[in-house]
Order: C-alpha cells, then structure tokens, then sequence
C-alpha cells in the first residue's frame, strides 16, 4: 500500500515489517548498516516513486480482493487507524512497529475460529527468476517475506499468516501460508534488542560488510571535501596492503579468466553453440551495442560467451 507521510515518519522510530529480513540477513537489497544510517537519520530512507511502485500499489487492493475470493471461509476484519494493530501483546518492545495489509477472522459458518494476518504483494521481473523460486524461498524461512510476515503475526498475537503475490508479468497468483514460529520469533526480537540498541547509542558495533548496499550508503555520506587530515588506526595499515594485494589478484585472475575464454572461442571458431562433454551448451551469440552522447561511444558489436541455461523438466 502506498504510505502516508505521517506512516514514513512513523517508520524510522522504530523497526517494522519490511526491516525483518535485513536484519535476519536475508534481504539482498539493503544491509542492517544501511538500515542503521536511515534509522538514525545520516542517510534518507526515501524511495523515488517510478512506474514500477505506482503500479504495484495500485494492484495490492485488487490482490487483497482476489484472496478474499479464494479463501471464503476468511472474513476481513477492518481497523479505525491504519497505523495501529488488532491485538497488541505484552512485552514487546515500544520500537517494534508496524501495519499488515489486512487482518481476518477464521470462520466456520458464524463461529470464529482465530484470527489472522495477510499481506499483498506484486513482483515482476528481474525481481525473480523463478516463481516456483521465489514460493520456496519463502516457505523455507530464506526471504525477507517470510520475516515480514513473523513480524506482523508477533505484533498481533495470530498464529497463521498468508502472503498474497501477484507475478504481473506472468499474470499468475500464488498464495503461501506462513505459520507462527517462536524460535524464528525469539530470534528476532535477539536481533532487534541488539539493532536498536545500536540505534539509541548512534554507535554501530559491527564489522563494516562489503554489500552493495553498504558500500553505496559509505559512499553518499561524508562526501565533501574539507582538506582536513586524520590519523588513522594500525589496522588501516594491514587493511590497506590487504586491499593492494587482493587488487593484484584480481588483476591476475582476470587475465587468466580472459585467457581460458579466449581458448574456447578460438574452438568454437564460426559456431555458435558448443556442446560440453555432458551436455552442457555453450554459446558465442552477438551482442550489439548502440552508440551514446554527449561524449560520442560508437556502436559496439561482439561474441558474447555464455552457458546456456537448460529449462528444468
């Protein structure tokens, strides 16, 4: 759902849904050190509006529909204030936050079983590669789907949670029920204790890692020039030479890598295809690359080699 700016500012006092899996490591698109800069206000946590997002909140009402529809004997519950949950349980920390998209009531006939959570989603690709990927990953507890889900079902007290996904692209509509698990639970609340603490503090006690989401928020921050020197640590020392040799690893690595290819493409001469002892395919196509200004880069075209993806059977 497309959130209010009285929900975005909500968001950074605390830790919501969709801040579970980064900090349970399964979310591959921002880190917990990232996470902790938007958290404590060094960087923005804003996201530019694009098709995509316009898109896909407009779909997740329609998603909520089409689960109604599918699952009669689940009856929508409704809240007065979006920003607030059904049920809250004691004990759980004031910085633990967050809104499901909907909240049902179990029926058999007119008697209430339980309740539960469910919440809408839309992915298109390069989000995925495979649908039956993406179920998996999310029934086994390796996506940051699952955790959103674990979030809400401890926000609320349920114990049954689904997750309703639209693959727009495929045009086709899954539905993956998630059960309340209170060793993933306890886990959680271990890791966000640990987080928010560091949140508090505007310390972060943890080894810097080199994920792309790291190094992209390192990069934006403290970006401009001063002229001032600092004395750094001994262990910059060794981090440094460290980083001169692994340059020059890499260097030699890609030659060599440069070198085997370079052996294949001369086998496989005018072929396009090569078949490995195996079975396994190899292919040499073209690639074309159009030109580009303001600084003029003609058109490119070269022999791309690559492995052949066999589809699964």
């Amino acid at each position: 759902m497309s959130l209010t700016q009285k929900e975005k500012d909500a968001r950074k006092k605390g830790i919501g849904g969709t801040d579970a899996g980064v900090l349970m490591g399964v979310n591959n698109y921002k880190s917990p050190y990232t996470l902790f800069q938007e958290k404590t206000g060094m960087i923005s946590d804003e996201i530019p509006d694009n098709e995509a997002m316009y898109w896909g909140n407009s779909f997740e009402n329609n998603v909520l529909n089409r689960f109604y529809e599918d699952m009669p004997h689940l009856r929508p519950t409704f809240r007065e204030e979006k920003d607030t949950v059904v049920i809250r349980p004691g004990g759980i920390p004031d910085y633990v936050i967050g809104m499901t998209d909907s909240v049902f009531a179990e029926m058999d006939e007119e008697i209430i079983l339980g309740f539960g959570i469910v919440d809408a989603k839309t992915m298109c690709w390069p989000a995925y590669d495979s649908i039956e990927e993406v179920v998996q990953s999310i029934e086994i507890g390796n996506h940051h789907y699952y955790y959103q889900i674990q979030h809400y079902l401890l926000l609320t007290g349920c114990c049954v949670g689904y997750i309703a996904i639209l693959f727009m692209d495929k045009r086709e509509f899954r539905i993956i029920k998630i059960q309340r698990n209170e060793e993933d639970i306890n886990l959680m609340l271990t890791a966000y204790e640990h987080f928010w603490n560091c949140v508090e503090s505007n310390s972060w006690d943890r080894v810097i890692d080199g994920s792309e989401s790291t190094t992209k928020t390192i990069k934006s921050m403290n970006h401009i020039e001063n002229n001032l020197e600092k004395q750094l640590s001994e262990g910059s020392v060794q981090l440094w030479d460290t980083i001169i040799q692994r340059k020059e690893m890499i260097k030699e690595l890609d030659e060599s890598k440069r070198t085997m290819e370079n052996q294949i493409r001369n086998e496989l001469g005018e072929y396009t295809y090569g078949v490995l002892p195996g079975g396994r395919k190899l292919s040499l196509k073209v690639t074309n690359k159009k030109g580009y200004q303001p600084k003029y880069i003609e058109p490119t075209s070269y022999r791309s080699l690559r492995e052949v993806k066999q589809k699964r059977k």
